[in-house]
């Protein structure tokens, strides 16, 4: 195995003995070879790990962990060797081009830190996910939700090899990506998707996003909520005239006049228009 490869794939494991071959297959099918692919067992209780342990190619370590998802991912990170990280879930499907069309944007947009890309889903729907492509864009999205697809995104090794604090943190139950999204961009990390589908993203009732639905959206409203606070505190620090309106606007909300959707969707406009007025 090449001890610096061009890409580390992250992907913890916990109980897909149903999808991991089939996810693995995609990876050993990548027209970019360079790669290594670093499992962790978060877990398993089923048949996955006696399935992992017949897979032979040197470009893949089989790692165990207690069952702890943010654990497992910032494991995963420690492990890496790779200019870049590749997300990647056990039961989505890589398109055979992903990695190398990934692999060569980022080489080409060095300015670039983390990319995602658009997804296609199968399973229990069938559609295309699109994404917002610019670091404007996606950032002033994150108000509003998270428009970074992780399993589909492609990060800089260094951003987290660089400072231990760039790491997914707890307190965010099943929102712990879209945490990591903001406080990179709130640290000056940049983004962007590649408009084109990479990767087929499995829908199922059993999904975390699905069984976890209300955990998620707790925490993902509190993700927004700390965002735009960060937000609005960047912006009056560059232009005084804003304080008195988003203390006006908070007001506004605190009195149940507007509810969190107006409010972080009002946020959104002004900080779009900001920030092309700045252009």
């Amino acid at each position: 195995m090449n001890e610096n490869p061009k890409i580390s794939i992250i992907m913890p494991v916990f109980n897909a003995a149903n999808f991991i071959q089939g996810c693995i297959d995609s990876i050993l099918k990548q027209t970019l070879k360079d790669w290594e692919l670093i499992i962790i067992n978060d877990g398993s209780t089923d048949n996955t790990l006696n399935i992992l342990q017949l897979l032979v190619d040197s470009r893949i370590s089989i790692n165990t962990n207690n069952h702890d998802f943010i654990a497992s991912l910032n494991k995963g990170l420690s492990l890496s060797k790779g200019k870049y990280i590749v997300r990647m879930d056990a039961d989505d499907i890589m398109l055979s081009e992903r990695l190398q069309t990934q692999y060569d944007y980022m080489e080409s947009n060095p300015e670039i830190d983390i990319c995602g890309s658009w997804v296609e889903t199968f399973g229990e729907s069938n559609s295309i996910i699109q994404v917002p492509p610019d670091n404007i864009q996606i950032c002033s999205s994150m108000l509003l939700y998270n428009p970074i697809i992780h399993p589909s995104v492609i990060m800089k090794r260094s951003v987290f090899h660089n400072d231990i604090a760039n790491r997914y943190s707890y307190g965010y139950p099943y929102a712990e990506d879209y945490k990591l999204w903001t406080d990179l961009y709130l640290k000056g990390f940049r983004f962007n998707n590649i408009q084109k589908v990479l990767l087929r993203y499995r829908r199922s009732k059993d999904q975390v996003t699905n069984r976890y639905y209300l955990e998620m959206t707790d925490s993902s409203i509190k993700v927004r909520i700390e965002y735009a606070e960060h937000l609005i505190d960047k912006m009056c620090i560059h232009e005084k005239i804003f304080k008195p309106f988003f203390e006006s606007l908070i007001d506004l909300f605190n009195c149940e006049v507007i509810d969190l959707n107006r409010l972080l969707s009002t946020i959104y406009y002004i900080y779009n228009d900001y920030y092309q007025e700045k252009k």
